[in-house]
């Protein structure tokens, strides 16, 4: 017979009565009486008609492996009269029957049956579509009021648990008359001496019992929770009046409680590596090195008093039951029994787990090995007394080289220049081992002769660093050149490392560095220096990096104000300056990310220009150095100062005459809300007029260019001004006079 499942259920069978039920309790009945039960039968597609039979595979009426004897004949259809029934659209539904009947010529005590039912298509009445087991259990008793069972089983049960097991003793009036319970008696038969490990439900006394006719009954809970390994036996006795006109006569409805303690253990007594008795059991793999198999053969013993079974094995992550890929069983525990073949009391049988690190890290698994107890009906509170857990443990473990640098250019480097310019440079890089184990490198080496290196060879812990000489040597001719500077390690095994390392050698460079010679300006205005780094073939700048130049002008004439980057060779670098003293200055470039671009003026610098002592100064360049970031002087230069010279006649006759009698600045009158002044600018430069507070704050502002011969008449509105102290200003070339005044409001 085959039980054909579809995708989605077709059909439906139960029982009404007991709905989930699959052991159906017709309960106690007295002799010569009956009791039934009914089965539903739905087709869930009734336009797929479905059939029922007598007969197999459909109606199987027989022997359960609990009952001995001929129990079947107790058990009836006793409707519908005929078979088959036919579920379809005209009748989806129908109901099975089936009577408990206590036969006069019968034995008293338990009857039990296992009846199948199922459902079959029309056209194919071999194979059933839906098909269902039931236990049927009745039982003929001389009592009037009896339990379901004359005996609870609890079977094995584990000892030294936290709950115990339960078990239901249901009891029946038999009888069609209410009759009375007034005691509950307990006698141990056989237990090892200690705890009581029965223990049954106490009730107030007295009890009623409907009559049978009414489908009811009471219950008493009984648990065992055994403390030894020992059988242990006791009998619960129920005392009843059965005729309630007579109390002088008692009967009593008995069960016996049978239990079996057991224990279990499977102890690691051998493994490969270190391990740890505990609860849960950890096997410890140690230190693998990554994609590399590391193999543990595990020995188990059977501790317990109970031979062991398996049912199944498997390894899963620790806080849930999905698969690993980096522990593998290679070998099962019990393979090497025969298939269902039990471990015994005391032998002993092993594993083999693989650990397979994919990563660097700590590993954590549980290999859990179910057994098969519930099968065979050992009973127990507890998840864990029906599966072995053990964790697995282990780290993977790499070493894993890193560099400071991934490409080093050493730049610009002349084979033959000034004797303060080396023709080597050296840089230092730094080598980390990131990883979780030792870092051998086994051999470093360059594919350019022209790099080389001080140490082929390193042993660095985790975590740790080492630093490496890389050295350039400029040869000639003229070439850039490069190379792969490549690490062999315990890791790598046929590839490697690199770093790129680039450098340039390059011929003598001889180069002009001058200031123009033919500046002018008119005092009082700004003066924008170029400051020209030139040579022949004009591509000097591809070799800068770096320069030092101080500048020395006289103060009297020049003051400097900034340096200007924009449209000059050194637009991408960053400049500093500084004051070495009146009359010097400093210019330095550093944190240079790309060659100075091809242009002839390095930067401008501007300066404020006044009159002085003399027409003209020389802006001379002292102590000037070029470098390439291996060497601060590796160009030759020659040096051109530059000349700067006043242009104003206006500006030398008053610098001639030193007339400063000629200016008129006054307060001609004062109110609340307006200042006016009165002022005369004789000469052609360039002029101030402006108002501050006490603290220096600017609240006017004006500039003037030209002479004006004439008096000028300026109101100055204090009307948002508080009261207090202010001060105005006129600045004329060497004229510079402040009038102080008082604001009221």
């Amino acid at each position: 017979m085959q039980n054909i499942v579809s995708a989605a259920p077709v059909a439906k069978i139960g029982s009404v009565e007991f709905p989930n039920e699959k052991r159906i309790y017709y309960g106690p009945l007295l002799d010569n009486q009956s009791r039934s039960l009914k089965f539903y039968l739905t087709n869930l597609v009734p336009s797929n008609p479905l059939i029922m039979d007598n007969k197999a595979p459909t109606f199987i009426n027989t022997n359960s492996p609990n009952s001995s004897g001929n129990d079947f004949f107790s058990f009836k259809v006793s409707n519908p009269t005929t078979f088959p029934i036919l579920l379809n659209n005209h009748k989806p539904t129908d109901t099975l029957t089936i009577d408990f009947t206590t036969e006069i010529q019968t034995e008293f005590g338990r009857k039990e049956i296992m009846l199948i039912l199922g459902l079959t298509t029309m056209t194919d009445t071999i194979n059933t579509v839906i098909c269902d087991t039931f236990y049927l259990i009745g039982k003929k008793t001389k009592l009037a009021i009896d339990g379901y069972d004359d005996i609870l089983t609890f079977d094995s049960v584990f000892i030294d648990q936290n709950t115990p097991i339960s078990l239901e003793w249901k009891v029946k009036n038999t009888t069609n008359s209410e009759l009375e319970a007034f005691q509950q008696n307990y006698q141990l038969v056989s237990q090892y001496l200690g705890n009581e490990e029965f223990n049954v439900e106490n009730k107030q006394f007295p009890i009623k019992f409907n009559p049978g006719s009414i489908d009811v009954y009471n219950s008493w809970i009984c648990s065992y929770l055994p403390k030894d390994i020992l059988p242990d036996t006791a009998l619960v006795s129920l005392l009843f009046y059965p005729d309630n006109s007579n109390k002088n006569i008692v009967d009593t409805a008995k069960v016996m409680l049978c239990g079996t303690g057991v224990k279990h253990e499977l102890k690691i007594v051998q493994a490969d590596c270190d391990y740890i008795n505990a609860i849960p059991d950890t096997i410890d793999f140690g230190y693998v090195q990554v994609n590399s198999r590391k193999s543990v053969n595990v020995k188990l013993q059977n501790c317990g008093n109970i031979n062991y079974g398996i049912k199944s094995q498997y390894i899963s992550e620790v806080f849930s039951e999905s698969p690993v890929k980096y522990f593998e069983i290679s070998k099962d525990f019990l393979s090497d029994k025969e298939k269902d073949e039990l471990l015994t009391i005391n032998d002993t049988a092993s594993f083999t787990i693989d650990f397979i690190p994919d990563k660097k890290g700590t590993f954590l698994a549980k290999y859990t090995i179910n057994n098969n107890f519930q099968d065979r009906k050992i009973r127990s509170s507890t998840i864990n007394n029906y599966q072995k857990t053990i964790i697995l443990k282990g780290i993977g473990v790499s070493s894993e080289l890193k560099c400071s640098n991934d490409t080093i250019n050493f730049g610009n480097l002349s084979y033959s220049n000034s004797e303060n310019c080396p023709s080597t440079k050296d840089t230092i890089i730094t080598i980390y081992n990131i990883g979780n184990s030792t870092l051998l490198i086994n051999n470093i080496y360059s594919d350019n002769k022209l790099f080389s290196v001080d140490k082929t060879s390193f042993e660095i812990l985790p975590n740790e660093s080492a630093d490496l000489k890389v050295t350039f040597n400029a040869v000639y001719p003229a070439q850039q050149s490069s190379a792969n500077l490549s690490f062999e390690t315990n890791e790598t095994k046929n590839s490697t490392e690199q770093i790129v390392l680039i450098g340039n050698s390059i011929p003598p460079i001889e180069a002009k560095l001058s200031i123009p010679t033919d500046l002018k300006c008119k005092p009082g205005l700004l003066l924008t220096v170029p400051l020209l780094l030139t040579n022949e073939l004009g591509n000097i700048n591809q070799y800068i990096q770096t320069f030092d130049i101080v500048l020395s002008y006289n103060p009297t004439l020049l003051e400097f104000v900034n340096i200007t980057k924009l449209g000059t060779a050194s637009e991408s670098c960053n400049i500093n300056y500084s004051m070495l003293s009146e009359q010097d200055i400093e210019l330095k470039s550093y944190d240079i990310y790309n060659n100075f671009t091809n242009l002839d003026t390095l930067l401008f610098i501007t300066f404020k220009t006044f009159l002085g002592n003399h027409v003209n100064t020389e802006i001379a360049i002292k102590n000037a150095k070029i470098g390439n970031m291996n060497c601060d002087d590796f160009i030759k230069l020659n040096i051109e100062n530059g000349k700067y010279s006043i242009d104003s006649i206006c500006g030398l006759q008053y610098k001639i005459q030193q007339n400063l009698d000629e200016y008129i600045f006054k307060i001609e009158n004062q109110t609340n809300n307006t200042i006016e002044v009165k002022f005369k600018l004789p000469y052609n430069i360039q002029s101030q007029l402006k108002v501050t507070d006490l603290f220096g704050k600017e609240i006017f502002i004006e500039n003037y260019n030209e002479s004006t011969n004439n008096t000028i008449t300026k109101n100055i509105s204090t009307q948002n001004l508080n009261s207090g102290i202010y001060f105005i200003n006129l600045t004329s070339g060497l004229y510079n006079k402040t009038i102080p005044v008082i604001i009221q409001k």
